[in-house]
């Protein structure tokens, strides 16, 4: 028996990708492509739960603290919003990134996401490609 899903979402004008979406694809932190195609093509809500404001605030503590320690070290930063990419690709999809910080200096850019979990390697390796598409954009 086949199952069919229907969604009752808003179509999004054009495709639309977020470097967190294709970073756990990349990685293999996600194999369904089916929840890709979803996002990119529709208006998914995001979840607004106690735990997800917790951890926004656990976040931007840890991004100013880190955004410190470069600043110490001579750095010019650059923090989230500052960050925000769009791309708008040749086939007709967008890309969109906001890397948590961006550190210069006369000698090197740094491209930083700060994390505030436990570290597993599913993480990492989702954070890594994260990263590697930022990197992209220089």
């Amino acid at each position: 028996m086949n199952t069919l899903f229907c969604f009752d979402l808003p179509k999004r004008n054009k495709p639309f990708f977020h470097t967190s979406w294709l970073a756990k694809y990349l990685s293999g932190n996600s194999t369904c492509g089916l929840a890709l195609y979803t996002l990119a093509n529709f208006k998914v809500p995001s979840e607004s739960s106690p735990e997800l404001l917790q951890y926004n605030v656990i976040h931007r503590k840890a991004v100013a603290k880190v955004e410190q320690e470069y600043r110490s070290k001579g750095y010019e930063v650059f923090v989230e919003d500052a960050n925000q990419f769009w791309i708008n690709t040749t086939i007709g999809a967008s890309l969109s990134g906001t890397p948590d910080l961006v550190a210069l200096s006369s000698q090197e850019s740094k491209i930083i996401e700060v994390k505030t979990g436990q570290l597993s390697e599913e993480s990492q390796l989702k954070d890594q490609a994260q990263l590697e598409i930022y990197s992209n954009f220089k």
